[in-house]
């Protein structure tokens, strides 16, 4: 309690909006790039996909044995 006692409030106030302007500022920019980035990965395969046929009957297998292992590992 000393601590705000002694402390001006706008010290506090300036502490405590600093953290959440950089939360609100850089949550929203994370993402975006996190969906840029889902979406470039999901176009590029499907048009590696559609151009390779092959591909496809590869990839999926491939894909199901990395999704099982994941699920045994987190589980």
């Amino acid at each position: 309690m000393s601590f705000f006692d002694t402390t001006p409030v706008g010290r506090i106030l300036n502490r405590l909006t600093k953290d959440i302007e950089v939360v609100d500022m850089r949550i929203p920019m994370n993402f975006r790039y996190f969906a840029k980035c889902l979406t470039q990965v999901a176009f590029t395969l499907l048009i590696i996909c559609i151009t390779t046929p092959i591909f496809t009957a590869v990839i999926i297998p491939l894909a199901a044995v990395y999704i099982i292992s994941l699920v045994r590992r987190v589980f």
